[in-house]
């Protein structure tokens, strides 16, 4: 028996070309998901940054706030000695 392309089901194809396309569609997605999730966490880290530093201002002796503005200086990949004065004890 000779193997031809007419002897190919033709469900088998049909099968073959949707799951194609399946992957081509979640596969293209990846990367553009993980810059706007890189973004994202940016922005957020930004944010919970400006929260700290507010939080400073409004009481300069909270050890709580000036703990977490050093997380999220690293966090952003800062130095915290280098961004925020160090305060007198």
């Amino acid at each position: 028996m000779s193997a031809r392309a007419e002897d190919t089901p033709k469900p088998l194809i049909v099968a073959v070309l949707v799951m194609t396309l399946v992957v081509l569609t979640l596969g293209g997605g990846g990367p553009r998901r993980t810059a706007q999730t890189r973004l994202d966490a940016a922005t957020t880290a930004e944010r919970v940054l400006s929260n700290w530093e507010q939080a400073i201002e409004q009481d300069p002796e909270s050890d709580t706030a000036h703990t977490g503005l050093a997380l999220a200086l690293l966090q952003l990949g800062r130095s915290p000695t280098r961004a925020s004065p160090s305060r007198p004890r």
